[in-house]
């Protein structure tokens, strides 16, 4: 198995970051050390993990990308994997925290469009993001918030459909591809 890595660790004194990422590529159930024109598929992953620490705020940070994208060298390539973000911490006292995650569910491309400058749009799929946010008091103009929302994007070959929801609240609209 052949993995392409890149590995970043640092420390100052308020700070500090690992963060590791890697390819890896695949003709068939094989792995290859390189891509080339027989490559069916490849695997990209990211972790980052940081802190941050002062006089009056300490956040720590972690975020991850996990994705695979099959169909390389064919008609449609197909993207699937996750991306998820926190941050967790407090600033002058009050509690902060941020989540956001996005999930990505057969995304399917032409590749006639992306090899040769078609309007690049996923023509089938489903894409999710989740957003949280929270602060247990105001911090200087901003007020204390309790935040959570869900955008679902479903593709086809004219455009896409999407929903945003909010507790109890919820916005659906269509959007077709076209000229930007």
């Amino acid at each position: 198995m052949c993995i392409r890595d890149s590995y970043l660790d640092f420390a100052l004194d308020s700070s500090s970051m690992v963060m590791v990422d890697s390819f890896r590529f695949e003709q068939g159930d094989a792995y290859q050390e390189l891509p080339d024109s027989n490559t069916t598929a490849f695997e990209y992953r990211t972790r980052l993990d940081g802190e941050y620490n002062n006089a009056d705020t300490s956040m720590s940070v972690t975020y991850h990308d996990a994705y695979r994208f099959t169909g390389i060298n064919t008609d449609e390539i197909t993207v699937n994997g996750t991306s998820i973000a926190e941050q967790e911490g407090n600033i002058s006292q009050v509690e902060v925290s941020f989540g956001f995650s996005c999930e990505l569910s057969d995304i399917v491309f032409l590749t006639q469009d992306i090899n040769y400058e078609g309007d690049n749009y996923p023509v089938s799929g489903t894409a999710v993001v989740e957003v949280e946010i929270y602060t247990s008091d105001q911090i200087d103009d901003i007020p204390a918030m309790n935040i959570s929302w869900t955008l679902t994007v479903t593709f086809n070959e004219n455009g896409y459909h999407a929903r945003l929801e909010s507790d109890e609240n919820y916005w659906e609209w269509d959007e077709t591809w076209g000229p930007v």
